[in-house]
């Protein structure tokens, strides 16, 4: 098994270190971010630390499947009738 590290897209509230830090420990991101507040508020090493890890950590990589339609241009269906006449 070949876990990465990566900023979570999918669960993020910020940048995604924390939902991150949960899918590669396969914990809770409520439970991730708590901690960086119990770090922040007892040694104060929560708050520089999520920066840092914000501009370590890579972005998940994000693919589309054959199955899922691109955003990119609205469906034929999705014309307006209006707008055509």
């Amino acid at each position: 098994m070949n876990k990465r590290l990566y900023r979570s897209q999918t669960d993020k509230m910020l940048g995604g270190v924390c939902g991150g830090l949960a899918d590669y420990f396969d914990a809770d991101p409520t439970l991730i971010r708590i901690g960086f507040v119990v770090l922040t508020l007892f040694t104060g090493i929560g708050l520089p630390l999520y920066p840092v890890m914000w501009l370590i950590m890579p972005e998940e990589e994000t693919t589309t499947t054959a199955d899922e339609p691109s955003t990119a241009e609205p469906a034929s269906d999705d014309i307006d009738v209006e707008e055509v006449l």
